[in-house]
């Protein structure tokens, strides 16, 4: 596999005397950076980024990255003036930590950080004398039908702030640098972009490559197709949810029913609570559900799974799984449409998807809204970026070139702010921070140059 050879050799320090200090560390950065990717080159195993690190999101935290100051879930103001210290011993995560509610005075105490609100009573901190100072419980996830409390050994309710792992800001390690290929020849800059582009499609691949392994390649596809359709927040249960219904089982006429019954949507007590038109869909999913209970109830997934916390309506996951109950009754289209690697009909497959009740809801629960597509230019261009092309042969140079033609309707705000840490503000015009492999490219050298280490084992050999 050969990821940069095509490329690096064109990057080279100038040979200008008037060369400047930036100009010879940004220079070597880039060397570097480019040496260390082609040291990747043999590695076969493929980049997981744990969505919950403790130790990762508590030094998230300690920076500052996911904020300083939030409001309660009771209303109440409170902002962390320091941290304290880190504690990496059993116990609150961080100890002395000086904090201010509302208008009151600065008090001492802990700080404790949890994935889910319900794990403080989990985690029986709740009888465990040395959580008994804690100020302030931070977590990502709570339950959607009710209310979890944080108590100490004595009954006292600690406060609880809920926190949005997708709000992360980058690390002041690179504020402190940026822009770190300001002075670099702005197409080196960019052929380095691109490296780093590569290298990401390249795991990407290897990854669906593996799956295909142990599942076989329609199973591959379908549980990427499913990973996909989850987005960031419910990527997660949306694989396990494929996994434990199948693709055989998922394009039956049983298919819809399996997919709602195993992610847990299917419960008798939520039938009262809907609109007569929800009533009679669920009475109809419930009718052929209820004969195959008892079988798949062993693989049913959690509520707890599922997230909603900043996920718009139109990407809720019952809606999602309508649309991937579509993409399962046209699977063998589909298939056709990957293996052939015609990136204009699969998006239009895509984008026609249908469904009479979901074209007009985001939830059971919610009142009918004015039609939208089930999935829009977007997240078929998101398809296209993750599941399409990695599941082709990104290696192959046509496949390559045709990538790097996509672009994307927008340009978020985390590629901007990228584009300012190692290119420097505006040099990049948004016309060019449009283009895919330029997005993937920055979203891969962020997550590289994010781990401090490496990002200091950088800095130490250039020293």
């Amino acid at each position: 596999m050969t990821i940069l050879h095509s490329t690096a050799s064109s990057v080279c320090p100038s040979e200008n005397p008037s060369l400047t200090i930036n100009q010879g560390r940004g220079l070597q950065m880039l060397k570097h950076y480019w040496d260390w990717l082609e040291a990747q080159e043999g590695e076969c195993c493929c980049e997981t980024e744990e969505r919950f690190s403790e130790k990762r999101w508590q030094t998230y935290l300690s920076q500052n990255r996911l904020g300083s100051r939030w409001v309660t879930q009771d209303g109440e103001v409170v902002e962390i003036l320091h941290f304290g210290r880190c504690n990496r011993e059993e116990g609150p995560d961080f100890m002395g930590a000086l904090v201010k509610f509302g208008r009151e005075a600065p008090v001492r105490g802990d700080l404790e950080l949890d994935r889910d609100v319900r794990d403080w009573e989990r985690h029986n901190h709740a009888q465990n004398g040395a959580y008994r100072n804690v100020l302030v419980h931070f977590f990502f996830e709570k339950p959607a039908k009710h209310v979890a409390f944080t108590r100490d050994v004595e009954g006292r309710q600690i406060r609880q702030v809920l926190l949005d792992p997708d709000q992360v800001q980058v690390s002041p390690f690179l504020r402190t640098e940026c822009p770190i290929f300001a002075a670099v020849d702005l197409s080196d800059t960019v052929k380095l972009i691109e490296a780093a582009a590569r290298f990401r499609m390249l795991r990407k691949q290897q990854g669906l490559r593996r799956k295909v392994l142990l599942s076989g390649g329609s199973e591959a596809l379908f549980q990427a197709i499913a990973s996909a359709l989850g987005y960031r927040p419910n990527s997660l249960p949306f694989h396990v949810l494929a996994r434990r219904v199948g693709i055989e089982n998922a394009a039956s006429p049983l298919g819809e029913a399996l997919l709602f019954g195993v992610a847990g949507f299917l419960r008798g007590e939520e039938f009262m609570r809907v609109s007569a038109s929800a009533r009679k869909y669920l009475r109809d999913l419930w009718d052929l559900w209820w004969c195959y209970r008892d079988q798949f109830s062993p693989k049913q997934l959690s509520s707890q799974l599922w997230r909603r916390t900043s996920v718009r309506p139109s990407n809720y996951p019952e809606r999602r799984i309508g649309a991937l109950t579509l993409i399962a009754r046209q699977f063998s289209l589909l298939q056709e449409l990957v293996h052939a690697q015609k990136e204009a009909p699969f998006m239009e497959f895509m984008k026609s998807l249908q469904h009479p009740f979901w074209q007009v809801r985001s939830s059971f629960f919610l009142e009918p809204h004015q039609g939208c597509l089930l999935l829009g230019e977007e997240r078929a261009l998101d398809l296209l970026i993750n599941v399409f092309y990695p599941i082709g042969d990104i290696e192959d140079p046509a496949v390559w070139n045709r990538f790097r033609l996509v672009r994307l309707p927008e340009v978020p705000q985390k590629i901007v702010e990228a584009s300012s840490i190692f290119v420097g503000e505006g040099r990049l015009p948004r016309i060019r921070l449009r283009e895919a492999v330029i997005q993937q490219g920055l979203l891969q050298m962020l997550l590289h140059f994010d781990r401090f280490d490496f990002y200091s084992s950088l800095k130490y050999t250039m020293s």
